[in-house]
């Protein structure tokens, strides 16, 4: 199978309007634009603030010119032309993407709500009703994503990525589509809320079931806040990833051989000495003394033919011309970009001329569908679709969970010996947490695909769905029978849906993937470690469901593809493509060599951000502009003796002053406790927000606060937290659905820590 280079045309004949200022709307926007959607950004008279971030060339941010670099941009000049220009553009768009949180007039545009007309969508730091400005660096502490790097008696960290932005982007870019969807079935277009804390709350549901009330506190989900750090084994040439998690003990004796690797084994398998994990540390140094002479491309062969992982950690700076990475062709270039651009990792092939004009269905339009649909809309905007999953593990089945979550049908197809992730502990009740968490929804159906018997059962099964998603390893498809071409005959209309680790073409294609090594390879690792040592972050599943929530937007785009023109689709994506899109503002600065803050909270693109030390803690604080600064400034100066003797006038001073001014902002903010502080910038309107660990947005979620955590479970098993929906539509419910069932031999039952037989 070839991997797929073309540039998207799912959206094609769709145009969009992006209003928000900063990263997320503009992030929606590029997603939507680089699925084929005109979409046309309509910036304030003062210009979006994002382009002021660091680093720039030429006066333009990279940041900006790298989410507006297939967009029409607008910049009106006054106020009453900017109201002029949102309104001519509203009356012929079908969908407006808004984040009033970042305006600094967020009434300006209030008269849209009226507007029953368009598909509506509004994106919030915080939960719907909030208004509470919260920023990457807020969004992160809030979800208690900082407690995944470094130690817990260290100061906070925050992820070198813009893994918030990226995950409600995503989840914005979902909900415009999945409403679209809806429309072009039912004539109804509704409005939307998208929350950002709520986005990065969804793909942290592995941590929030494993930690509510398991068994035993076994299990990297559990005890990824506690762990020690993660960092790479070393080779002669450079630092990789080992891991022998799938290894037989034949193989190992083999590879032990040929590696000189000296460990008692007694008592131990494979996967108890090489990997990540606490059990693994123990025996790092002598992994690393049999290595330590050996090339990383010699080691990584080896553990490759062993069935291990071994791939190499990447600095940032040489992430594009990473042999793997070039074939994905991640990257876009022009003749006046300075760093090479990230493209969306999702890939799809449509047909050379798409029946455009009178065939594709106009907005608005009332249009059956093949399954009758719920016009109450309390079954939810996909009510009626059915999909087929065929995934495995974390990245396959999480992403049509989320289908599930919007209402749809979703079956899931598993082998007799049933899927992988169901020997991932702990329990609850008995019930395997993690399994339960990713397959929410779903019936499961158990096919051997082995037997003549289950492939024609597969294929009857596909002939009447209407997304069919997977996540096999290269080729697996394709000796099924089963390759895009034949699924497209067995069911014209159908999208085909295929997530893989590494691509399918490259020296690291057929190599298993998960999400440490992605980290690894992709230079996530590296861009959160110290001291020049890369650094793992420890919840392990993170990019895994990051790049299910991205696999989910490209079976949206292909369903409203297929509703709009009656044509199937085949659709993909790549864990390493979107680790690489979510960290496309530091590829950016490492790419011009710009030195990273000392202070490991803090960000790059902007100042101040980060985590300021308070009287009984730490507070996570940032000024994205300059509006926000002078707020920021008038807060700490209240405590403050000492006046301003450097440049702040810009952000690009604050950058360049960034030491001198932590200290200036510390002199005031060890003066209070944090939570006056929160209390005093919240009221100022600057982004802001306390540390939060797992265990206190657990304990808010068990007397009822659902605001980021919400339950479902059934009356055998009990409850399972979650993460709450991070979408809320005006005219569909979307809640947590319950844990999976069997289907198997017709009778309906829960699914155990393994499948009902």
């Amino acid at each position: 199978m070839e991997e797929l280079h073309g540039d998207n045309r799912l959206l094609e004949g769709l145009e969009i309007v992006e209003l928000g200022e900063g990263l997320i709307s503009s992030l929606c926007g590029s997603m939507l634009a680089d699925l084929g959607a005109t979409v046309v950004k309509i910036e304030p008279p003062q210009g979006d603030w994002l382009r002021r971030f660091e680093p720039r060339v030429a006066d333009q941010s990279l940041a900006y010119r790298q989410c507006s670099a297939s967009k029409t941009v607008v910049v009106p000049t006054t106020d009453a032309e900017y109201q002029a220009t949102v309104r001519a553009a509203v009356m012929r768009a079908d969908a407006i993407v808004d984040h009033p949180d970042s305006h600094r007039d967020r009434a300006a545009l209030g008269w849209l709500h009226s507007m029953d007309c368009i598909v509506r969508c509004n994106i919030h730091d915080n939960v719907p009703g909030n208004d509470t400005r919260l920023g990457e660096t807020g969004i992160q502490a809030t979800t208690g994503l900082c407690g995944y790097l470094g130690s817990l008696h260290e100061a906070p960290h925050t992820v070198r990525a813009d893994v918030a932005a990226v995950a409600a982007a995503t989840f914005t870019a979902q909900a415009v589509l999945a409403a679209l969807f809806a429309r072009e079935r039912t004539g109804i277009c509704p409005h939307i809320a998208v929350s950002a804390t709520r986005s990065v709350a969804a793909i942290k549901s592995l941590t929030w079931a494993a930690q509510h009330d398991p068994d035993t506190w076994v299990g990297f989900h559990c005890n990824a806040e506690t762990g020690p750090v993660q960092v790479p084994y070393q080779a002669a040439d450079g630092p990789i990833s080992f891991d022998l998690g799938a290894v037989t003990m034949a193989d190992y004796k083999s590879l032990a051989a040929e590696l000189d690797l000296d460990i008692d084994m007694s008592g131990l398998t494979p996967s108890d000495i090489a990997g990540f994990g606490d059990d693994a540390i123990r025996f790092r140094d002598a992994i690393n003394r049999a290595i330590e002479n050996r090339s990383a491309h010699e080691v990584g062969v080896a553990v490759q033919r062993a069935r291990g992982i071994s791939v190499p950690y990447t600095q940032l700076v040489r992430v594009p011309d990473e042999p793997q990475v070039v074939c994905l062709q991640s990257f876009r270039t022009s003749a006046d970009s300075a760093v090479p651009l990230v493209r969306l990792p999702i890939r799809s092939d449509t047909p050379t001329h798409l029946p455009l004009g009178d065939s594709v269905r106009p907005r608005g339009s009332n249009m059956s569908a093949s399954t009758p649909v719920n016009r109450a809309g309390a079954e939810g905007p996909l009510a009626g679709v059915k999909v087929l999953d065929l995934g495995i593990a974390g990245v396959g089945p999480w992403g049509a969970t989320l289908l599930a979550y919007l209402g749809a049908d979703v079956v899931k197809v598993e082998s007799p010996s049933g899927d992988m992730i169901q020997q991932v502990e702990p329990d609850q009740n008995g019930r395997r947490t993690t399994y339960a968490a990713l397959n929410l929804g779903k019936r499961v159906r158990v096919l051997d695909l082995k037997t003549e018997d289950g492939i024609e059962a597969l294929k009857r099964a596909i002939s009447e769905s209407d997304v069919i998603t997977e996540n096999f390893r290269p080729g697996v498809m394709q000796r099924l029978g089963l390759d895009p071409a034949e699924i497209l005959r067995l069911n014209p209309r159908i999208v085909t849906f295929s997530s893989t680790g590494y691509g399918v073409e490259g020296p690291l294609a057929e190599r298993r993937a998960t999400d440490g090594h992605i980290q690894a390879l992709s230079g996530f690792a590296a861009a959160n470690g110290r001291g020049g040592t890369p650094e793992v972050l420890r919840y392990n599943g993170f990019l895994d469901l990051l790049t299910s929530t991205m696999n989910t937007l490209g079976m949206l785009a292909g369903l409203l593809h297929t509703q709009r023109t009656g044509q199937g689709s085949r659709i993909t994506n790549t864990m390493l493509g979107t680790a690489i899109f979510a960290e496309q503002v530091a590829l950016a600065s490492a790419h011009l060599g710009v030195d990273e803050p000392d202070d490991l909270s803090e960000r790059a693109e902007y100042a101040p951000a980060g985590a300021f030390r308070t009287k009984d803690g730490w507070v996570a604080v940032e000024a994205r502009n300059d509006h926000e600064w002078e707020m920021f400034e008038s807060v700490v100066a209240r405590y403050q003796n000492a006046s301003l003797t450097f440049d702040v006038g810009t952000n690009s001073a604050r950058c360049a002053n960034r030491g001198a001014l932590r200290q200036w902002i510390e002199a005031s903010t060890c003066q209070l406790p944090t939570r006056a502080w929160v209390l005093a910038f919240q009221k100022a309107g600057v982004p802001v927000a306390p540390f939060t660990r797992d265990a206190e947005n657990l304990d808010r979620a068990q007397v009822g606060d659902n605001s980021l955590i919400t339950s479902t479970g059934d009356a055998e098993y009990g409850t399972l937290f979650v993460g709450a929906p991070p979408w809320e539509f005006s005219n569909y419910a979307c809640s947590a659905p319950p844990p999976p069932v069997s289907i198997a031999d017709g009778d309906v039952r829960t699914v155990q820590a393994g499948v009902v037989r």
